[in-house]
């Protein structure tokens, strides 16, 4: 039997079930420059100053896999369209 983990969990948690840093998390958040992580539905401020921010892993590892596959969509489109060894090193960032 596996151990029960809640979807909302605090920073140190999913820190561990996401395998990234906190400060990952926290640029990711959408009152960050360029953040997706939305306030409510991925993340969500404790009930005090002192607490927690507190994080919904199930969705935040959801967001970051379709994230992904659309970057590697993108890539592969644009590695179809490249003409030359150095046009497909910028587009795999090599």
């Amino acid at each position: 039997m596996t151990d029960y983990v809640p979807e909302w969990v605090n920073s140190a948690t999913a820190e561990k079930l996401l395998s990234m840093s906190r400060q990952t998390l926290k640029r990711k958040r959408d009152i960050a420059p360029n953040g997706f992580l939305v306030n409510g539905v991925h993340w969500r401020y404790g009930s005090s100053i002192s607490s927690s921010i507190q994080w919904n892993h199930k969705l935040i590892a959801q967001e970051f896999n379709y994230r992904g596959l659309h970057r590697n969509d993108y890539i592969r489109e644009q590695l179809k369209r490249a003409k030359d060894a150095k046009r497909i090193s910028y587009v795999v960032g090599s």
